[in-house]
């Protein structure tokens, strides 16, 4: 990286995902960013909204700002270890993709199972694309045979009137207390346990759902026995100039297969579109999944793009803090997020682990240690209770990032950028005398500390 770069990236801030605002402008630069005929790839408008409705998912989103501290760019590792970046290309750097997708494998690698089997990030763009499917390569991925086939058919078109078994019906949804049996159709049909109640439940609060147009195929007995969503986002139809529904997914239940319940939903489906104004329907599906693409057929549907797979194995660990300008260390606390973040953030908890004064005046931290030094912080980032960032020694950028690690406790990230290189021996046996410290304060209510002027790091004990 020439100089010029590296003091393009030095004017990048980027931190976790912190709510509701971060998503609306996120979906801001989505529109901004991304050509208008590519407008509803994954992740589109509607997918944002499901997905960052997800605590997993909020967890491993992070977004990049720069200088003027406005967005330029975002990633997110999905809860199917799918790595999603966008960036807008005029006022970011080429080397901020490459940063995202370095940072998809330490959050990978945070997930590694405790049998140390590896995992393996997944990404995709169109067939066309020739640019990413260039950077993804470069970077490690290799294209998989699977793609996923974009199906499209015009509603100015004869539409057939939908024909069901005798006995069978078609209805919407009639609520979200109907997720349960919906997600359990899913996993039926799909053989998988990748839907939840909690996806679903997010999938049925976008801004554009409509219940009228999620569609359930109901066998004689009152089982569900077929779905299919139906949907019209306006902000990507504005974008785009078009007039677009869509139609997907669309899932049956193996006890009801072969019997047309997908083509008739469909049909349904292309009616309901067309009867909201619509031109045209689109729907997605896996180049494996030969039975959705021939109803999808029977149903009037053509292909008319693809977008490709790729996949980069992740291995297990780096060797020992072998990134030659990041310090990184993670902790893992039993107490809750954030009572870890007040420890951070408070000048109360800062002094019952950090050092013997901490106060905070001005967004500025003084710090005075056992042995005498001083030090004054700028406090770079507070976002409670995800993230706590500060200007430590040497210039360096030390952030803290905190998420809940599903049982109560917290799972603690911490990163030290730019650390002088004379100094960073030092600075990574500091940081472990650190995190102990807190560790031992916050969950276990102990001083590990001395307070002792004359017994300190200097004179070679680890008492910070």
């Amino acid at each position: 990286m020439s100089e010029r770069q590296r003091l393009q990236m030095a004017a990048i801030a980027s931190r976790i995902y912190s709510g509701a605002p971060d998503r609306q402008a996120m979906v801001d630069l989505l529109l901004v960013a991304r050509p208008a005929d590519r407008i509803a790839d994954y992740p589109s408008i509607i997918d944002l909204h499901e997905l960052l409705a997800l605590r997993a998912v909020q967890e491993n989103t992070r977004l990049w700002f720069g200088a003027d501290g406005r967005l330029i760019g975002f990633a997110l590792v999905d809860h199917y270890s799918n790595l999603c970046f966008e960036s807008d290309r005029q006022a970011a750097p080429p080397e901020l993709e490459h940063e995202m997708i370095d940072w998809g494998g330490e959050v990978l690698r945070r997930r590694m199972p405790g049998d140390g089997e590896p995992l393996t990030l997944d990404a995709s763009c169109r067939d066309d694309d020739r640019g990413r499917i260039a950077l993804l390569e470069q970077t490690g991925f290799l294209k998989q045979d699977m793609q996923t086939l974009h199906m499209a058919r015009r509603l100015d078109e004869p539409i057939p009137t939908p024909q069901i078994p005798v006995g069978f019906s078609i209805r919407h949804v009639a609520g979200e207390h109907e997720a349960g049996a919906l997600v359990a159709l899913h996993r039926a049909a799909f053989g998988s346990e990748s839907m939840t109640v909690e996806e679903r439940l997010a999938m049925m609060r976008t801004p554009d759902y409509d219940p009228e147009m999620d569609l359930l195929a109901v066998a004689p007995d009152g089982t569900m026995a077929a779905y299919c969503m139906c949907s019209i986002n306006r902000r990507e139809n504005q974008r785009s100039g078009r007039k677009d529904g869509c139609t997907d997914p669309v899932a049956t239940h193996p006890d009801f297969q072969h019997r047309g319940l997908a083509r008739a939903l469909l049909l349904t489906g292309l009616r309901a579109l067309r009867g909201r104004g619509m031109e045209r329907a689109v729907l997605g599906t896996s180049s494996a999944n030969v039975a959705m693409q021939r109803a999808a057929q029977a149903a009037g549907f053509r292909i008319d793009s693809r977008t490709l797979w790729f996949a980069k194995p992740v291995p297990l660990q780096r060797g020992f803090q072998d990134d030659p300008d990041t310090i990184r260390w993670r902790l893992h606390l039993k107490s809750p997020i954030a009572k870890v973040f007040a420890m951070l953030s408070t000048q109360e908890g800062r002094e019952s682990f950090w050092a013997e004064s901490a106060a905070e005046r001005n967004g500025v931290i003084h710090f005075v240690f056992p042995n005498g030094v001083t030090w004054d912080t700028e406090i770079l980032q507070a976002i409670p209770p995800h993230t706590y960032a500060v200007r430590y020694y040497g210039n360096s950028e030390a952030v803290f990032e905190l998420a809940d690690d599903g049982n109560g406790g917290t799972d603690l990230t911490l990163t030290d950028a730019n650390v002088p290189a004379q100094d960073r021996t030092e600075v990574i046996a500091g940081w472990v005398s650190v995190l102990m410290s807190l560790k031992a304060a916050v969950d276990f209510g102990v001083d590990l500390r001395g307070h002792d002027a004359t017994r300190h790091w200097d004179s070679g004990y680890v008492e910070n």
